[in-house]
Formats: C-alpha cells, sequence, structure tokens
C-alpha cells in the first residue's frame, strides 16, 4: 500500500462531524490564513463530501 492511501485511510473527520457548513468554511478560513496545510486538507474533503451528500450527488 502507497503512503498516501495508508493515509487516506487513517483520515478523520470526527471533529469536523458537529460543524454545519458555514462553520466549516469558518475553519476553512481560519486554516488559509495560518497557513495550515493538514487542516486544509481535512477540511477541504469534508466540505466536499458535505456538499455531495447535500446535493444528493
Amino acid at each position: 500500500m502507497s503512503e498516501y492511501n495508508e493515509y487516506v485511510s487513517h483520515f478523520d473527520t470526527i471533529r469536523y462531524k458537529n460543524l454545519n457548513l458555514k462553520q466549516l468554511y469558518q475553519e476553512l478560513n481560519k486554516a488559509l490564513n495560518s497557513n495550515n496545510v493538514q487542516s486544509i486538507w481535512e477540511l477541504s474533503k469534508v466540505i466536499t463530501r458535505v456538499h455531495f451528500k447535500e446535493s444528493g450527488v
């Protein structure tokens, strides 16, 4: 298994589970301002999942 696949399998969205989309974007803005690459990547994944879940795609 590649290093990328191992990391993706450990991806955890629990800490963002109770946030709505507006709050997720606020967290993403904070991560962008602090240049926190890890949080940016995680929040991007969560926002994408929430977006497609809400749109029914």
